[in-house]
């Protein structure tokens, strides 16, 4: 289309009188420039646009796998202190397996956490920090393990009262936040720059408006093309909004957005001295489910879960995938004891649900829940950490219950 009205443009000028020639060519002159420039000006915001969308989905894949790797790097350091409990508690070597598995799935987290930060020696020693500090905490736990099977329980369990480990998890946990941060720092910058890159092309065809008849028809096929590239900027600027605060998996808020809701609401709860309660619910024999079903049917039963957490709560309530099969759930303007009739009701209503799997077959399940009001002194990690204790307690104690906290 562009050469045809190009093409129009010079026939126009040769059928014209030749008292008009020199005007009319200095017009066709400036008309061929202007189209010239449009075109350049086109094909330059296409490729400025497609290269902020390739930078945009880059940043997003590595934001994605590094959030990924920090919550299980969490969750693995959280075994190994769920397993050293459980064997300080029963004295059963079996107990140690959760110890086990979170060492070995540490170190291979670490290795791939140290491939994506490859190209940022800040980041790289920053991490290796960090190790040291896992390593810190993982010879701790050996050091109470090795006291039990020595038969020295007492010292263990006075070791385990003094809060050593609180204090280790927490200087692991405070590093790996700031991971968490700049990482979604530098994936908001990117939506801004390609919300820059938007606003700039808009901008561009609102100019194309103001340009003369004959330039109409190129100005039309411009606009069109401009708003293609900004429909699919717009839709790479939602994803990436909706990744950074949801679960993909259950489409509740993710562990960024639970964690920081959570710090809003600990702080509303400060100012206007008003009760808060948080609840830690965890899926019972989660892994026998995938073991026997498969992962598929695994998925599934968190998806139902969730589900059936977001209707039984208030609308006030947040509910968020803390990761694995666990779940978080704030309850805002809530003491504890109605955060955990709340959560009885949910596991009545979790333990009465059918699943039907993705093979036609039925299934049931049940769940665990720890609970904890915000107390004076606590911080987000401290609260959680006292909902997950009362969740091992549930555990311990047969499954199917709801704990609340000391």
């Amino acid at each position: 289309m562009n050469r045809l009205t190009l093409q129009k443009a010079h026939l126009l000028v040769r059928h014209l009188p030749r008292q008009s020639s020199s005007r009319l060519g200095t017009a066709a002159l400036v008309v061929m420039l202007a189209l010239a420039a449009m075109l350049a000006v086109s094909s330059w915001l296409t490729f400025t646009s497609s290269a902020e969308q390739r930078r945009a989905e880059y940043w997003e894949s590595h934001t994605r796998t590094v959030l990924e790797h920090t919550a299980t790097l969490r969750i693995a350091v959280m075994s190994t202190m769920r397993g050293e409990r459980g064997y300080l508690l029963t004295h059963d070597p079996e107990f140690l397996k959760p110890y086990i598995e979170g060492r070995n799935q540490i170190a291979g987290v670490t290795d791939s956490l140290k491939q994506e930060f490859a190209n940022s020696p800040q980041k790289l020693a920053r991490l290796a920090m960090l190790e040291e500090k896992i390593d810190l905490h993982l010879g701790k736990m050996a050091q109470l393990i090795a006291l039990v099977a020595r038969g020295q329980h007492e010292e263990a369990v006075r070791r385990t009262r003094a809060g050593e480990d609180r204090s280790t998890i927490e200087g692991i946990f405070t590093p790996l936040s700031a991971f968490e941060s700049e990482e979604v720092k530098l994936l908001e910058e990117r939506v801004q720059i390609a919300d820059i890159a938007s606003e700039r092309s808009a901008s561009f065809e609102r100019l194309l408006g103001m340009v003369g008849v004959l330039l109409l028809i190129i100005g039309a096929l411009a606009s069109i093309a401009l708003r293609r590239s900004l429909a699919r900027e717009a839709r790479v600027s939602a994803e990436l909004r909706r990744i950074a605060t949801t679960d993909e998996l259950t489409g509740l808020a993710n562990r960024r957005e639970l964690l920081g809701s959570l710090d809003r609401m600990m702080g509303g709860a400060r100012r206007n001295k008003r009760p808060l309660s948080v609840a830690i619910l965890d899926i019972d024999r989660f892994k026998l489910v995938n073991d026997t079903y498969g992962h598929p049917a695994g998925d599934e039963v968190i998806r139902r879960v969730g589900q059936m957490a977001v209707e039984v709560m208030r609308d006030q309530d947040l509910v968020g995938r803390l990761g694995g099969e666990e779940f978080v759930i704030a309850f805002p303007e809530c003491r504890a004891a109605e955060a955990v009739a709340a959560c009885e009701r949910l596991r009545a209503a979790i333990a009465a649900l059918h699943i039907i799997l993705p093979d036609g077959s039925v299934m049931g399940i049940t769940v665990s829940s720890g609970v904890a009001q915000l107390i004076e002194g606590d911080d987000r990690n401290h609260l959680i950490a006292r909902a997950d204790e009362a969740l091992y307690i549930a555990k311990q104690n047969g499954r199917d219950q709801v704990r609340l906290a000391a």
